[in-house]
């Protein structure tokens, strides 16, 4: 193992592991985001506990398959990340003020910030995953 991948997968399962922590630490944080997966203009019936509660499990499991060093924690990472970036552009160029629960407990609107950030760990994912 080398140390770029050591590095790219301890900082991806850090992020991971804090975002569904955060999301997943009581009922107020969970249901917060169940109301920001509908606010994302998910249609009510797909919006609700049960993705809410596949998303934060696919995060933990992204999360112990890279501390593990699995490459499937790689491909979950890589997922998870394209559509979280994807719904987020999605809300932004639709113009609306959705809150950021990304970590479970911001108020803040998604913003072009959320972009760059989940790019850099789109990168982070690519080369961990090169280096894998």
């Amino acid at each position: 193992m080398n140390a770029v991948n050591l590095g790219c997968r301890l900082m991806l399962a850090m992020v991971f592991a804090l975002a569904a922590l955060g999301k997943a630490r009581g009922r107020k944080p969970f249901e917060d985001f169940i109301q920001t997966l509908k606010s994302f203009g998910l249609p009510r019936a797909l919006a609700g506990a049960p993705l809410a509660a596949t998303l934060i499990l696919a995060e933990a499991a992204s999360a112990l398959l890279l501390l593990v060093g699995m490459g499937a924690g790689y491909v979950l990472a890589l997922l998870l990340l394209v559509g979280f970036t994807l719904g987020i552009a999605w809300v932004i160029r639709r113009g609306k003020k959705v809150a950021c629960r990304c970590f479970g407990a911001s108020n803040a609107p998604v913003s072009a910030a959320h972009l760059v950030r989940n790019g850099l760990l789109l990168t982070i994912t690519v080369v961990g995953a090169v280096s894998h």
